[in-house]
């Protein structure tokens, strides 16, 4: 679906939005200079409603389908456990930088999982900023070439309180990687420009650059007491994250509702890779799906206060 038609899907299903906000009463509030009135609503593909539709990516009970890479370390070279699987649930301690990688390359598709982080495990200097993790697709190149961790990459951020903004995961200024979103003007800390579905300005991620969910709290700040998100889950508890990726275009889904959405895609396939980024993180329930067109997409807007 190509930018006119996402604005037309935009504008003939706000209406309903609010017809439904009215009647359910719906209410988020938020800290920060923006109250947010609606939840988001939208209508998936009927497949898209169950997580289990899809082919599973992770069996339950190993890492069938996926491989290991550490920094300084290298592929399935990984001592101390970073990586494991018990009760259906793949489990990242963080202790050391790297990701759990698909042996596949994807596109068109419909992802969908749950993860959980785990309180007081963080690792390092990570250790007083907000539990960090992420989902890195379109992932190519050489293991580790950003860094000496990661493929290049664009990556959809777990994180407290943001879970849901996008990253370019390369080189600062990379033209390997890239994604363009409609911002708004205000800018969070400073520096990072904010999803906003109505602004006519675009502004495109390149490596090492970042745009955050629409609904992110202005006070948000990267350290441990950090809030978390006006629909994500309290520590412990499992969120769910639909990516959508359909061509160029990029539609993020955090516990059911819409957050960002992305276009001009570059590359547009490609691996996806698990981040182990010095906290205790946990993933269960990965499902892929074939998707060919994205759904239809209600963004509830700030009223500034």
């Amino acid at each position: 679906m190509k930018m006119v038609a996402f604005a037309a899907a935009f504008c003939a299903v706000t209406a309903l939005g609010s017809s439904l906000d009215a009647e359910r009463g719906t209410s988020h509030s938020m800290a920060g200079s923006a109250s947010y009135d609606a939840a988001t609503r939208f209508v998936p593909d009927r497949q898209g409603l169950d997580m289990k539709a899809g082919r599973a990516l992770f069996n339950g009970k190993d890492l069938t389908g996926w491989y290991t890479y550490l920094q300084n370390r290298g592929r399935n070279i990984d001592p101390k456990g970073v990586f494991s699987v018990s009760n259906g649930v793949i489990s990242i301690t963080g202790e050391e930088f790297g990701a759990l990688v698909s042996d596949e390359e994807f596109s068109n598709y419909h992802l969908t999982l749950e993860y959980r982080f785990l309180g007081g495990k963080q690792h390092g200097w990570k250790a007083t900023y907000a539990p960090d993790s992420g989902i890195l697709f379109h992932s190519t190149g050489p293991d580790g070439r950003f860094g000496g961790i990661w493929m290049e990459s664009l990556e959809v951020n777990l994180i407290k309180g943001a879970t849901g903004d996008f990253w370019g995961v390369g080189a600062n200024g990379s033209d390997a990687i890239a994604l363009s979103a409609k911002v708004g003007k205000e800018l969070l800390e400073g520096k990072y420009r904010i999803f906003d579905p109505t602004s006519e300005e675009i502004y495109t991620i390149k490596g090492n650059t970042r745009v955050c969910r629409f609904d992110i709290s202005r006070d948000w700040r990267d350290r441990i007491d950090v809030p978390v998100a006006v629909n994500e889950k309290p520590i412990g508890e499992w969120n769910r994250v639909d990516l959508y990726c359909v061509g160029d275009e990029v539609l993020v889904s955090v516990n059911g509702k819409h957050v960002n959405h992305g276009f001009g895609a570059k590359p547009t396939k490609g691996r996806l890779q698990l981040q182990s980024e010095g906290c205790a993180i946990e993933f269960r329930n990965v499902y892929i799906t074939p998707q060919t067109i994205l759904p239809a997409t209600i963004f509830a807007l700030p009223t500034v206060q």
